[in-house]
């Protein structure tokens, strides 16, 4: 079953975001989902877009395929994925913490992260 999400993921790098980084960013997005928009202020790049999940996918099996796509880009960084059913709200949200691979964590994504999250990141 095919849903249209919206969806925004925010990466968060433990350094300020250069202009290579947000354009690897932006490129490994492209590779995952319909980008739409993006941009990036200070350590964080936010990317934004709408598609369909297609082939049955869920949303965390969606954020785990763009935690490792960023991951390869970017190397250690944590990723915040925010999934909108367009057709059926409800919101759907995951965070995987900075891993040191691209697979480290993704699989372990949890149910949103809390400003608590926010406040440990380094």
């Amino acid at each position: 079953m095919s849903r249209y999400h919206d969806n925004e993921t925010v990466i968060t790098l433990n350094h300020k975001v250069t202009a290579a980084e947000l354009r690897k960013a932006e490129l490994a997005y492209a590779e995952e989902w319909a980008k739409e928009e993006g941009d990036s202020d200070g350590r964080e790049i936010v990317l934004r877009g709408a598609a369909w999940l297609c082939g049955g996918r869920t949303a965390e099996e969606a954020h785990a395929r763009m935690t490792k796509a960023m991951r390869r880009a970017l190397g250690k960084c944590r990723v915040q994925t925010v999934w909108t059913n367009l057709e059926e709200p409800p919101t759907d949200e995951y965070c995987t913490e900075a891993g040191d691979g691209p697979d480290e964590g993704a699989d372990r994504a949890s149910g949103g992260c809390t400003a608590d999250d926010a406040e440990a990141r380094p």
